[in-house]
């Protein structure tokens, strides 16, 4: 299980959750919506890094051999299995909010999995992981069918298009960082629209992405 939440990078899911939470919220939709939306999320990031793993194996073997999959710790067949289930889960649970919303979902996925395929083209690298974050903070606005907050993916696409640079430049405490600000982010406009009681638990998850990614290798 451990090496499971490492492969999934439990860490940095956290964060992919808590943006289409943050924009339900904000839109008001019901709690129940909202850790619904934040599930989609997270489940969506956990496969998508499952199945990049799983496609860089051999050049992880060489390159980063403490990961799970080169050191043995995850085989390939449990790798595979880990990212179908939990990109399926992600457009399955989005189901209970609308289907609207579970295409969404299947896009977000379709983005994730079109990034680890086609990751070595520069463009696409830049594109699809951009478009991947940006789509699923969206996802939370779609659900409510609300045009308020737009901005918000937009800016979300692009910090995610410095991290993607940063991270081929090779400044892995920057990119560690800068992933814990997609919470700090969402927080701090869940504060400016609802107010502190609304956005600690975003804060939170970022305490919290930041903390289990010392324990999960998550860089």
């Amino acid at each position: 299980m451990w090496a499971l939440c490492e492969l999934g990078r439990v860490g940095n899911a956290l964060t992919a959750g808590s943006g289409p939470a943050a924009a339900a919220l904000l839109c008001g939709l019901p709690l129940s919506v909202v850790l619904r939306l934040f599930l989609c999320g997270f489940c969506a990031y956990v496969g998508g890094v499952a199945l990049n793993d799983l496609l860089d194996r051999k050049e992880d073997a060489v390159r980063r051999p403490e990961r799970p999959i080169p050191r043995g710790a995850v085989s390939q067949k449990t790798a595979a299995l880990f990212a179908i289930a939990n990109l399926a889960a992600s457009p399955i649970i989005a189901l209970s909010v609308s289907h609207t919303v579970a295409l969404w979902f299947v896009l977000v996925c379709l983005l994730a999995v079109g990034y680890d395929v086609l990751k070595r083209i520069l463009v696409m690298r830049f594109l699809l992981m951009g478009g991947v974050r940006g789509a699923n903070w969206a996802a939370g606005l779609l659900a409510a069918s609300s045009p308020v907050l737009l901005w918000a993916p937009v800016v979300v696409f692009c910090w995610t298009l410095f991290l993607t640079f940063a991270g081929l430049k090779g400044w892995h405490m920057v990119v560690a960082a800068g992933i814990v600000g997609f919470c700090v982010f969402d927080g701090c406009v869940v504060l400016w629209r609802l107010g502190w009681a609304n956005s600690l638990p975003f804060f939170g998850l970022g305490v919290l992405a930041g903390l289990s990614g010392r324990f999960f290798k998550m860089a």
